[in-house]
């Protein structure tokens, strides 16, 4: 899983609500607005169930 990459990813819809996502280094991160706390685990679970996917 930590060889593929993420490609930085930003949504913007207002000042506390935006969700960025990105790999580096081989790792997965997220930065996100104080509302948008059950949206970024989202993106990284689906990043992470399609090299799970990949791997069965």
């Amino acid at each position: 899983m930590t060889d593929r990459e993420y490609p930085r990813q930003r949504v913007t819809r207002g000042e506390h609500d935006w969700v960025m996502a990105w790999t580096s280094e081989r790792t997965f991160h997220i930065a996100c607005g104080p509302g948008n706390l059950t949206e970024a685990p989202s993106m990284f679970r689906t990043w992470a169930s399609e090299d799970v996917a990949g791997v069965l």
